[in-house]
């Protein structure tokens, strides 16, 4: 969700920056026609083309999907579109001064990664072309005024890419506040929701995890106590993290863990492991040793695309079993006579 967000954003960037491109095109191009004479008529002409073709197609071809792909096309062209000018012309127009653009789109479009490779890749080729024709007319370019431009480019790219960069810095930590519990790091709820929309097609197994006794911990040792044990359970579920399994906080003392295309056994072995772990971490605070136990329930999806409400609904059956039977256990299975309406009833 997130990757797609960022995909939607830089394509309507793209879509803004290559109608502005086309019109400029469209306008020079006018121009050429009018005045009769430039030895780039063509190329423009074609560029124009290829831009009033693209901007007509946009919404067709261009998805968040590949994005990338198209931004990259474009900044490859525009950037050859540069050289060209520069081998053609020189230092007879302004085109040099183009140069300056490449780090912008460059980054906007493409990020700070692929931003670095076109804007090095293609300042090194206009370096070369700058230097071979002042070579060779040293009267019309001098080398000074070649070192001036890459000065100045130099300054534009370092700006482009301290933007991008602190940007990028910027969206990661509005991400981080948005889906993480600010007390122990742990993913929260709507990390947890995110996670479940991108593997809901896959087999889902969901552990519910409440701490036994929990209050009583706050009211005895007070809420710093309480939040060193939430901090510290958090990141024993911290080391159980992979791509397929997650962790989450759901608020208070509750935690869950969510695993992907996983078996039943794999689940209980996973279940078990952390109840164990659990109970036997030392967790000493302002020189207390105290003791911790979990009682978790557990729910295997059935059928695809799996359903959130019904693994999280027998998750919490089981849950209440587990604390039924005299906690610190794991329920995967409801015990015989487990009444539901009794359970329904006290909640």
């Amino acid at each position: 969700m997130k990757t797609n967000h960022l995909q939607q954003l830089r394509r309507d960037v793209f879509k803004r920056l290559l109608f502005t491109v086309t019109l400029f095109l469209l306008l020079i191009s006018a121009k050429s026609i009018y005045i009769g004479e430039s030895s780039l008529y063509y190329v423009e002409v074609i560029f124009s083309a290829l831009g009033v073709i693209s901007c007509l197609f946009f919404d067709k071809w261009v998805t968040p999907r590949n994005v990338i792909f198209f931004t990259m096309v474009f900044s490859n062209l525009a950037c050859c579109l540069l050289l060209y000018v520069l081998v053609i012309e020189g230092f007879n127009t302004t085109a040099y001064i183009w140069l300056t653009a490449i780090p912008v789109f460059s980054y906007m479009l493409n990020g700070i990664d692929n931003g670095v490779r076109l804007s090095f890749f293609y300042f090194g080729l206009a370096f070369i072309v700058l230097t071979s024709k002042q070579y060779i007319y040293p009267s019309i370019i001098a080398f000074d005024s070649i070192l001036d431009i890459f000065f100045l480019v130099i300054v534009v790219w370092f700006l482009a890419h301290f933007y991008e960069n602190t940007n990028r810095l910027s969206r990661q930590q509005l991400i981080e506040m948005a889906t993480q519990d600010s007390l122990t790091g742990l993913n929260n709820r709507h990390a947890f929701y995110d996670f479940f929309e991108r593997h809901k097609q896959s087999k889902i197994a969901v552990i519910l995890i409440d701490l036994d006794f929990f209050k009583t911990v706050n009211d005895n040792y007070g809420h710093d106590t309480g939040d060193f044990i939430l901090i510290e359970v958090a990141n024993i579920l911290k080391s159980y993290q992979t791509k397929t399994v997650q962790a989450f906080r759901l608020g208070g003392e509750e935690f869950l863990v969510m695993c992907v295309d996983v078996t039943p056994t794999e689940v209980m072995t996973i279940a078990n492991h952390i109840l164990v772990t659990i109970r036997e971490h030392r967790y000493v605070h302002e020189g207390r040793a105290l003791e911790l136990t979990a009682s978790m329930g557990v729910q295997v999806s059935d059928s695809l695309p799996s359903d959130l409400t019904y693994l999280m609904k027998y998750a919490d059956y089981k849950l209440y079993a587990a604390k039924g039977a005299g906690r610190n256990r794991v329920v995967s299975e409801l015990p015989a006579g487990f009444d539901i309406n009794v359970y329904t009833a006290s909640h």
